[in-house]
């Protein structure tokens, strides 16, 4: 079989914006294009267990969700393992799922060659100390620098697709995920329709999973001595980047930059025959004292322009999120191989979980098999808790947001029309 190349988005240093143009003369259907295989034929892979309590329906819809990352994600080595449980009362109020990562703890030289293997092309504009090529500079509260930071944060998953610990523990969690059983839960999002009074489990799903590939940030953790993440390192403010650092602080101004902070990482979309320039910001803390907007830094700020991506924190009733082009960006950027424009046969992938779905709903009445897809992990999850070193008790996740302001359809992808706030 020839392994297909992908083609990146990275920029050189003398380039001062960053862009991807997209054109949409027309509207678009609410589904990926129905063209090609429904299976990629280079693609990560996710390993599903579901805590006993979960429905057939419910674990079809999470296996679509990573079904939908599979088709972007061609990382072939990589198998990701997550453990789903339905909950309720265990989260927040308001919040409809939440997603606990498996961290660990790497050198930032690490970082940099697991990058350079990947074939990121602007190592060179990453936080590095001008004294030191193994540590990097951050900007703290009352913008004091420190250059001496040698270490930093990724989900096990991450530290996959950058080539670490493939051979590592094959059943050990990278992620657990939690989602509220008591939600009024749809589940047509192949259909691409989605009741009024309805949230998306797919989406939902879809952005849990996207906490353990990475999108995550060390401003959330509980212990206030969290290190950076490896998205944290592409995290800056106009004063950071000033002094060459990233923004490790709570609110101000965030955003995504690939080229040192010189600008947020951003991309225009033809909208009605005019251009639309989407921009890469982040949300800054859930800590409003400190400035913080009310959000995890871990997502694409709500409201700041129509709809960022599957990443932002909130998402409306009636509406489907689908992955932009941000966040697949960022995750480019923290190692993961990325088909920008993948041909997805969705109702193919959806028909293909619910079969898969079936199979593993029966294997618990079937004493032949040795099916043990449903089970208690409880003590695997503690572990992984444990192991990860940054949680405490009490711990919930990062999570999303139900809004019950219906949802309006905003196009972000040339071949999706994606659901979103105005």
């Amino acid at each position: 079989m020839n392994c297909k190349t992908y083609k990146k988005i990275h920029i050189t240093p003398s380039h001062q914006t960053t862009q991807i143009t997209l054109h949409t003369a027309k509207p678009l259907l609410a589904l990926a294009t129905l063209i090609g295989s429904a299976i990629p034929a280079q693609a990560i892979t996710f390993n599903f267990t579901y805590q006993p309590g979960i429905t057939q329906e419910q674990i079809a819809a999470v296996e679509l969700a990573g079904s939908i990352w599979s088709a972007y994600l061609q990382d072939i080595d990589v198998v990701v393992n997550v453990h789903v449980e339905m909950t309720e009362g265990v989260l927040a109020e308001g919040k409809l799922g939440g997603a606990t990562p498996a961290i660990k703890k790497i050198n930032y030289d690490k970082f940099k060659e697991g990058l350079g293997a990947d074939g990121t092309a602007n190592i060179h504009q990453l936080p590095t100390s001008t004294h030191s090529s193994d540590k990097y500079r951050t900007r703290l509260t009352g913008g004091i620098i420190n250059s001496s930071n040698y270490e930093l944060l990724t989900t096990t998953a991450n530290n996959k697709a950058l080539g670490n610990d493939l051979s590592g523990d094959a059943s050990g969690l990278d992620g657990y995920i939690q989602l509220e059983k008591s939600v009024n839960w749809s589940y047509r999002h192949a259909g691409g329709k989605v009741g009024h009074n309805q949230y998306d489990f797919v989406s939902v799903a879809i952005h849990e999973i996207g906490h353990s590939l990475g999108f995550i940030s060390g401003i959330d953790a509980l212990s206030g001595l969290a290190l950076p993440t490896a998205l944290d390192m592409f995290r800056y403010s106009t004063e950071s980047a000033s002094q060459r650092a990233i923004d490790y602080t709570v609110g101000g101004t965030k955003y995504f930059s690939i080229n040192g902070g010189q600008n947020p990482f951003n991309f225009t979309q033809i909208e009605k025959n005019a251009p639309n320039v989407y921009q890469a910001i982040f949300s800054t803390g859930e800590n409003t004292l400190l400035g913080g907007d009310g959000e995890q830094a871990s997502h694409w700020k709500r409201n700041s322009q129509p709809y960022l991506g599957i990443m932002s924190s909130t998402i409306s009733m009636g509406g489907i999120r689908k992955i932009s082009k941000l966040d697949l960006a960022a995750l480019d950027y923290i190692g993961w191989q990325v088909d920008y424009s993948p041909k997805i046969n969705l109702p193919a992938l959806s028909t293909n979980a619910q079969t898969k779905a079936q199979k593993i709903w029966e294997s618990q009445f079937d004493s032949n098999t040795n099916n043990d897809a449903i089970r208690d992990r409880s003590s695997d999850v503690q572990q992984m808790m444990q192991e990860s070193g940054i949680y405490n008790w009490g711990w919930n996740g990062y999570w999303q947001t139900a809004n019950p302001t219906p949802s309006s359809q905003v196009p972000i992808c040339s071949h999706t029309k994606e659901q979103g706030n105005k």
